[in-house]
């Protein structure tokens, strides 16, 4: 039995970028069956233009307006979001054609319900680019805080989303930017509005939970673009405290196993730390800091 699917998009002043997003919607070949839109813009999308673009009647799109953190916000369309699959869209992204019809398919042949969630494949990451993505990535592995796109959580409760797979992956943590679940499921497990900030972790946090009773995956055919817009973003130095917040809020809660596990954690918060240099030197120290990450390996060729 085909499987109803609602988008939840929870934005704040990017009205552009939310109509782009709709336009992908509009697009889709397995269209989305109802459309909720948390907005805590100052002056809110109204639902014609949405409608209008959809080619839908009014029922099918509910918008909730007033202020939110980004957990409250998933939180609150989720309980909007009266259909099987619950599917968390960032409004800087666009979708492929066929993105909807991929997810609700994997979700479907699942017989067993052993799959609480999913990603899909975002097609313009930086994969082993040369600069500060690749310092960053460098810093990250050196300090416990994450290998890039292996979407495993280390010992000290870090984690990136799997950046590549060639075909569907089993991972432990899904990408804020989309990620797919099943409706039922979650809301025995909801977002923690306890995390506050500019950088929640909120799918993280989710993630560690879930991972624990279901599996999550990572569907390579179900493709994106996240564009990754900057405006109501946190600075560097903002980003980097509340990431020291949150981080220590979701350890506490899920990984904190025994004395080696907080090793890691410490070391993973003086990384932390070091972002901020990284951010300010990363054309003088990124290429040091790639040598510095891989190791011993000796010259090329022995």
């Amino acid at each position: 039995m085909p499987l109803t699917i609602c988008v939840v998009i929870v934005t704040k002043d990017r009205k552009d970028d939310v109509m782009r997003l709709t336009g992908s919607l509009s697009r889709q070949t397995r269209a989305p069956d109802k459309m909720v839109l948390v907005d805590s813009s100052d002056d809110p999308v109204t639902k014609d233009p949405i409608c209008d673009l959809l080619k839908c009647d009014r029922g099918r799109v509910e918008i909730i307006p007033g202020k939110c953190t980004l957990p409250e916000g998933r939180n609150r369309g989720l309980d909007a979001a009266d259909c099987d699959l619950v599917s968390f869209i960032d409004d800087d992204t666009v979708l492929e054609r066929d993105y909807f019809d991929v997810v609700a398919r994997f979700f479907e042949a699942d017989d067993k319900r052993a799959v609480a969630g999913v990603e899909g494949e975002i097609t313009n990451l930086p994969v082993g680019r040369l600069g500060r993505e690749s310092a960053i990535h460098a810093l990250n592995a050196m300090f416990f805080l994450s290998y890039p796109g292996r979407g495993m959580f280390r010992l000290s409760g870090t984690s990136r989303p799997l950046q590549r797979s060639s075909g569907p992956a089993a991972v432990s943590v899904l990408s804020g930017a989309n990620m797919t679940f099943r409706r039922d499921v979650l809301m025995r497990f909801r977002f923690d509005e306890g995390l506050r900030g500019g950088r929640f972790r909120e799918d993280l946090d989710v993630s560690a939970r879930l991972s624990k009773e279901f599996m999550l995956y990572h569907l390579p055919r179900a493709r994106l673009e996240h564009l990754v817009t900057q405006s109501a973003r946190p600075t560097s130095t903002a980003a980097v405290v509340s990431d020291l917040r949150n981080q220590r809020r979701l350890f506490q809660k899920n990984f904190d196993t025994g004395p080696k596990s907080r090793l890691a954690f410490r070391i993973s918060v003086l990384g932390l730390f070091l972002h901020l240099f990284v951010d300010r030197h990363v054309d003088a120290i990124g290429p040091f800091l790639k040598e510095l990450s891989e190791g011993d390996r000796g010259p090329s060729g022995h």
